[in-house]
């Protein structure tokens, strides 16, 4: 796909109904706790980035209208691209044209996710964070990036997904990750228990999924 086609995709895909939720469309399927602390953030002067395992290019359109963070602060993973009529020739031969297109190919350049994003913050933005936020195990290795050595006060923060109510969370293992996280100096945040809202009141976890059916055919 050309980066217009595929944003085109994406646009389609997130008009869609978020499998295994009620009134909520893909589009809407993010943190809103998390939106209000970027807004937050910005209101008080902090330059903030988006460090995501996704897709760069998806998180571009999909942030579209709910958070103002510049496309060149989003850092995510990668595919290789290249002129749609270029072939086989390597990239420091050909000669871009004005009718030439990108396209995007299914060549992986990185994978964006623990030691990568270390390594990706320090290529691309040549600054330590001095506050990082994440949700997963994969965003351990950014956190310790920012709190060590950093010529600034700083801090992490860790989202348990420990709501087995309003989400797929796994509650069972809140303590055990808690005692991990805070072991290692992150300040540790319950979905359960710290937050008012995931993804707006009206929304409802089904428990019922159809994504099988609705791309069978893609």
């Amino acid at each position: 796909m050309s980066l217009n086609e595929y944003a085109d995709y994406v646009t389609r895909f997130l008009l869609k109904d978020a499998d295994g939720f009620e009134n909520m469309i893909y589009g809407n399927a993010y943190y809103l706790p998390m939106v209000e602390v970027i807004d937050y953030l910005q209101d008080h002067d902090f330059k903030c980035f988006i460090v995501t395992g996704s897709d760069r290019f998806f998180i571009r359109t999909f942030i579209e209208g709910v958070i103002d963070v510049p496309y060149e602060n989003i850092i995510g993973s990668d595919v290789e691209l290249e002129a749609k009529d270029q072939g086989d020739t390597e990239n420091h031969v050909y000669e871009f044209t004005g009718k030439d297109t990108l396209v995007r190919t299914d060549k992986l350049i990185i994978k964006n996710i623990k030691t990568s994003k270390v390594l990706q913050i320090a290529q691309e933005i040549d600054r330590k964070p001095v506050l990082s936020f994440g949700n997963s195990s994969d965003d351990v290795s950014m956190h310790n990036y920012a709190i060590t050595n950093n010529g600034y006060k700083s801090t992490a923060f860790q989202l348990i997904a420990d709501d087995d109510v309003r989400d797929y969370g796994n509650s069972s293992k809140g303590k055990e990750l808690r005692d991990k996280w805070e072991d290692m100096g992150f300040v540790v945040v319950s979905m359960k228990d710290d937050w008012k809202t995931i993804y707006g009141d009206n929304v409802i976890k089904t428990n019922s999924f159809h994504w099988l059916e609705d791309y069978a055919d893609e």
